[in-house]
């Protein structure tokens, strides 16, 4: 939980407050792609992870699991490219598919 609060919320924060937040004529690029860069290396540490395990929480749907969502969820639906990552895809797939989340992360990004 403190490394999604830490090290990813840092990374999604230039993110959301880059592109949605910011007016386009206001908008920072360099700090965008800065923030894009460091996202798609933790995409890729949290895909090696799940190439290990169903849920960042092991077998079960968990709190692990829970601290990341919102990250996830943001980041996957602002309107960018991301390097494929197929076990990261398949986790969000299944986060997708759990009737809570859709009721509670699964908000439109604001």
């Amino acid at each position: 939980m403190d490394w999604a609060n830490q090290t990813l919320s840092n990374a999604h924060r230039g993110i959301l407050m880059g592109l949605v937040r910011t007016p386009p004529e206001e908008r920072d690029q360099a700090a965008i792609d800065a923030s894009c860069k460091e996202c798609d290396a933790l995409f890729a540490l949290l895909d090696a992870e799940l190439a290990k395990v169903k849920w960042f929480s092991g077998d079960e749907f968990g709190v692990g699991d829970i601290a990341i969502a919102p990250f996830i969820y943001n980041l996957f639906n602002v309107g960018l490219t991301w390097t494929p990552r197929p076990n990261l895809q398949r986790w969000y797939q299944q986060l997708t598919e759990r009737p809570a989340v859709r009721k509670v992360v699964m908000i439109p990004v604001s």
